[in-house]
């Protein structure tokens, strides 16, 4: 612009000097006369001047009018600019892909509401048993637990700590029938026939119905030498021991010995209603038949004792003896 400026004033000049009616048409003698592309040059470029003056003029003319200067240029802190964090670039965009068609929709289960359960019943108070029973019970449960383990000791060969816990059964429980039973068998087993009698003779007394207990005590009585005890004794227990075919011939065979025959054969004959096949019976039945004349009835009853397979070779003895004795005076 300042060139444009310059040439400008140099042009205000020349007028200047010019004199007052001398011919502005220049002598174009011998000048060359520019061409017509000269030319269009020439216009081109004056027209480019007068619109650079234009403008030039027309930006003056603002400036003069009061037109307010712009605002200072903030100064900008380079160094806050420094110090920020820049921001990571952005990463690439994933791959776009179609969307997968959507799951059909699974029907769901519906929930089976519960049945509302029944109301409890209060529970009733339960009847409290009397403090009596409640001792009973418990002492009964003691009782036989001591018992069983007495029975453990006896087949482990402890006889002696078997021995106080059947003591202790009994004092906890007198009715435990078991215990007093295992008891009097270990004591009369080693010999101890007094304590055995008056066990056994208590619990006679507490249960007169225990026929074990008479027949027992019998046995005791017998290891001491005391038969006619013995027969006393099973002869007062015998209402209670008439479908017991051991105590029947038990007590018969005690009879026999002291020469009842007749009270004997109907003990036996008795215990063999109970027991058929008993060939100690047979046996004992025929002696005391012949003892009473009848050979008949007794050499059958011999004969039927030979018969069976369990007869002691010693009774086996006796049987065929007895029964060669009668073969003469049987009829024929």
């Amino acid at each position: 612009m300042s060139l444009i400026n310059k040439a400008l004033r140099d042009l205000d000049a020349r007028k200047g000097k010019l004199p007052s009616g001398q011919n502005l048409q220049p002598n174009l003698s011998g000048v060359q006369v520019p061409t017509h592309r000269q030319k269009s040059f020439l216009w081109l470029f004056l027209v480019l001047a007068f619109s650079a003056a234009a403008a030039l003029w027309f930006w003056f003319e603002r400036m003069n009018t009061g037109i307010a200067p712009l605002p200072p240029v903030p100064v900008v802190d380079t160094s806050r600019i420094e110090s920020l964090p820049l921001e990571p670039a952005p990463a690439p965009a994933p791959p776009v892909t179609p969307p997968a068609p959507p799951p059909e929709p699974v029907e769901k289960p519906k929930p089976v509401a519960a049945p509302n359960p029944a109301p409890k019943p209060a529970p009733k108070p339960a009847a409290k048993p009397p403090a009596t029973m409640a001792k009973t019970v418990s002492a009964e449960q003691r009782s036989a637990a001591l018992y069983r383990e007495a029975a453990q000791l006896i087949r482990a060969g402890n006889s002696g700590l078997a021995q106080e816990r059947l003591g202790e059964a009994l004092a906890l429980q007198p009715v435990n029938h078991d215990a007093r039973q295992l008891l009097a068998r270990v004591l009369i087993e080693e010999r101890k026939w007094p304590q055995a009698k008056a066990l056994l003779q208590q619990g006679i007394q507490i249960a007169p119905m225990q026929s074990g207990f008479y027949m027992s005590l019998a046995h005791a009585q017998l290891q001491g030498g005391e038969t006619d005890a013995a027969i006393g004794s099973l002869s007062q227990g015998l209402p209670h021991a008439l479908s017991d075919a051991p105590y029947l011939a038990m007590l018969a065979t005690l009879l026999q010995q002291k020469g009842q025959h007749a009270q004997a054969s109907k003990l036996f004959v008795d215990a063999l209603r109970i027991g058929p096949n008993s060939s100690r019976w047979l046996v004992g039945l025929g002696v005391s038949l012949q003892a009473q004349g009848n050979s008949v009835a007794a050499a059958q009853a011999f004969s039927q004792a030979l018969e069976q397979a369990d007869l002691p070779p010693a009774l086996e003895t006796l049987a065929r003896d007895r029964l060669n004795r009668l073969q003469p005076s049987l009829p024929r």
